[in-house]
């Protein structure tokens, strides 16, 4: 039944103990679960508030230019915006459909060992709990990150907008 090796006799273990760890392990992945689809959640909200504003940073830029032709201010716009799509898609990257391990298992793994000792049938279920645990806290860590880079873009959006119109219309980048 175990998924990994380890040194742990559960033979000496009561069984109230096995089961206590167990539901432990499972009330632990239950909320690693609730939590991930949190951070999901927060990951699509933002990249799609992210994406709004590359659109409406994007059209205003054409806006302005189409109304007065002051290039800066589109190149401006546009810098902005790839900034904007660029924390989106670390959003949607987050939230992007992943192997993920839940609580519970088939009750068809239990019917071919089900005369052994309930300790260690538990016991070896729990390792396979703590497996899961971790798994699933690596790829909360790493969906983690990337929600956190598209929020440094999100942030660094409108300084990118800011420096490309201040270069521009000093002409030093894209002479007239």
């Amino acid at each position: 039944m175990t998924e990994i090796e380890s040194d742990i006799d559960w033979s000496n273990i009561s069984d109230e103990t096995c089961r206590e760890i167990q539901r432990q392990g499972e009330v632990f992945l239950q909320d690693q679960l609730q939590t991930s689809i949190a951070a999901d959640q927060r990951a699509m909200t933002s990249a799609s508030i992210f994406i709004g504003f590359a659109g409406v940073i994007l059209a205003a830029g054409f806006a302005h230019w189409s109304q007065h032709e002051v290039v800066e201010v589109l190149v401006s716009a546009s810098f902005g915006s790839v900034f904007f799509l660029l924390a989106s898609a670390c959003g949607f990257y987050a939230a992007r459909p992943v192997d993920f391990y839940y609580p519970g298992e088939h009750p068809e793994i239990w019917w071919a060992v089900r005369n052994a000792p309930i300790a260690e049938l538990i016991g070896g279920e729990t390792e396979n709990q703590q497996s899961s645990i971790s798994k699933n806290e690596a790829m909360i860590s790493a969906n983690h990150l990337w929600l956190k880079r598209g929020m440094i873009l999100a942030l660094l959006a409108p300084v990118a907008a800011s420096v490309s119109f201040f270069l521009f219309s000093l002409g030093e980048v894209c002479p007239a």
